[in-house]
Order: structure tokens, then C-alpha cells, then sequence
């Protein structure tokens, strides 16, 4: 899936930014640093979640941090408005063919709620274990499935959306009846070997109804947006999916390590509170990959 508003995104994605800081306090002691390292973040988007969270827990004397993303958009605003220093920034699909400049070039790779949007995800973890140095580590938080999920399988069978590739906004498993399994069997694959699964429990408010529409409508296509918002009656239309998909129970999940987490989610329906929209409780299922790349 590629995103290609970052502005709206940067405005919009606090659920994210919280969820990356919470997992980085959370296993920061996984992460041993190295002199002079080179590091990767793959789906970095505008920058916004790694300035606010990932950038201020680098090591001062590292020699290179390369951001990545599929949406040359999101590149090109990321390369404008970030000032990170001894940076380079760089369109690629991780899940596609990588330069072999970036063969074993990396300490660490990092990359926060973005693998389950990658469409060929086995490709994807066999290119992060290409790029890592020996003992090298990668952090990785991702979901196996999200509450949108549902709503853009109907949007794909829809006459009058399905035109706009809703297939491409559905997670990788969600059609699976074992995510976790399929994520581990893909992790194996790629050579990461030996991790633990754990399981933990955990919510998240949004902060308004605006906010919770937002998450929805900025993993649609633009050329979408632009006819929602053009019309009056389609936007309420749209609302009312929404709104619809938003109560349904899901399965979230969300991280993974190599030194390493994959959590998980398993959600409840929606409840409205004082402080906003709830989803109730769900389980993060965490696997850490206690090795470092030995091959």
C-alpha cells in the first residue's frame, strides 16, 4: 500500500506515533548499539513518527541513516522537511527488488506498523535479512490484521468503489485463519530463526470520531479522496461504511524483532467514553527474535 499525503498523515497518525514509543521503552534494551553504525528505516513515511520517537534513542556517533519508503510523495516531502543528520533518503518497495548497494550494508533496521501493508511480506522479510550485517538486528512492529480491513474487502466487491484497487489496502493475512503462523513461517524462511511469541493486553482512545475516520480515509487512493470529497452525498455514504466497519471485532497485530517483536491485537467493539472513541481491549502478541543475523 502506498500512502501519498504527508501532511495529512503527519496530522493524523497519533495512534501510531503512541504505539512506536510505547514498543521502543518497552524492548529498548534489545538494542545494542555499535560505533559507527549504519541504519535503515524502511516505511518512514513523513518522518513524523521517527523524529518523535525513533530519532532522539540513536547513538550520537553513528555513520549513516538511511529513510526508506514505497511512496516517492512521502520520499521527496521526507528529504524537504527532515533534518536528520548524516541522512540520505530513498524510494524503494520493500516487498519489490532491492539494489545490492544495500546488501549487508546495515547494523539495524528498523520499520514501525508497515509489514502487514507490504503485499508480497515473505519477499519483504528475506530483503531485511539481506541487508543486515552479520549480527546485525532489526526492530519491526506490524499487525497481522486491521479493523479496516473488512471495510475495504466490501469496498473491493463494491460497484461503485472497487474500481480504486481496494484489494491493495487489505493486510497480507487477512484472509488467513493463522496470521501469526503465516508471519513466522516467512520469518524462518528469511533465515530469522530463533525468537519467543508473547502475548500482552492494551487499548487505544482516539481522540475523536475525526480522528478515527482520518486512520480510514488516509489508506485510501487519492484519486478516491478527491471524489469523496467532491460530493456531498458520496461522503456521507462514505461516513456510513465507516462508521459501520469501525464496531465490527478484529485482530490487530502489531510488532516484531530480530532481537525482535510481532504483536498483536485482538480488538472488541468500539465504546464510546469521555475521552473519545475506544476499541477496547485487544492482545498485542509480541514475538522477539533473541539472535542476531548469523548467516
Amino acid at each position: 500500500m502506498c500512502m501519498t499525503m504527508p501532511e495529512r498523515w503527519t496530522n493524523s497518525s497519533n495512534f501510531c506515533l503512541i504505539e512506536t514509543q510505547f514498543h521502543l521503552k518497552k524492548y529498548r534494551h534489545f538494542l545494542n548499539w555499535k560505533p559507527n553504525e549504519s541504519i535503515l528505516e524502511v516505511g518512514f513515511a513523513s518522518g513524523y513518527n521517527s523524529s518523535q520517537s525513533l530519532q532522539p534513542i540513536l547513538p550520537k556517533d553513528y555513520k549513516e541513516f538511511v529513510a526508506t519508503d514505497i511512496s516517492d510523495v512521502m520520499i521527496d516531502y521526507a528529504r524537504e522537511h527532515c533534518d536528520i543528520p548524516k541522512s540520505k533518503f530513498y524510494q524503494m518497495d520493500i516487498g519489490g527488488s532491492i539494489d545490492e548497494k544495500f546488501w549487508e550494508r546495515f547494523d539495524h533496521v528498523f520499520s514501525f506498523i508497515v509489514m502487514h501493508l507490504v503485499k508480497n511480506p515473505s519477499k519483504a522479510f528475506n530483503n531485511i535479512h539481506k541487508m543486515l550485517k552479520l549480527g546485525g538486528m532489526a526492530f519491526l512492529t506490524f499487525f497481522d490484521k486491521i479493523p479496516c480491513d473488512s471495510m475495504f474487502d466490501e469496498l473491493s466487491r463494491h460497484p461503485k468503489w472497487s474500481k480504486y484497487g481496494q484489494e491493495d489496502m487489505i493486510s497480507s493475512y487477512f484472509y488467513s485463519s493463522n496470521p501469526e503462523e503465516e508471519y513466522k513461517k516467512d520469518l524462518e524462511a528469511a533465515g530469522f530463526k530463533n525468537y519467543v511469541f508473547e502475548v500482552e493486553k492494551g487499548s487505544y482512545n482516539f481522540s475523536s470520531e475525526q480522528e478515527c475516520n482520518g486512520e480510514v480515509i488516509l489508506k485510501n487512493h487519492i484519486n478516491m479522496i478527491d471524489e469523496i470529497t467532491s460530493d456531498t452525498n458520496t461522503e456521507n455514504n462514505w461516513k456510513t461504511v465507516v462508521n459501520k466497519k469501525r464496531n465490527r471485532r478484529q485482530t490487530v497485530v502489531g510488532s516484531n524483532r530480530e532481537q525482535n517483536e510481532v504483536e498483536g491485537v485482538e480488538g472488541r467493539e468500539c465504546e464510546e467514553t469521555d475521552s473519545g472513541l475506544k476499541p477496547g481491549p485487544y492482545k498485542r502478541f509480541t514475538h522477539k527474535w533473541l539472535e542476531s543475523k548469523t548467516n
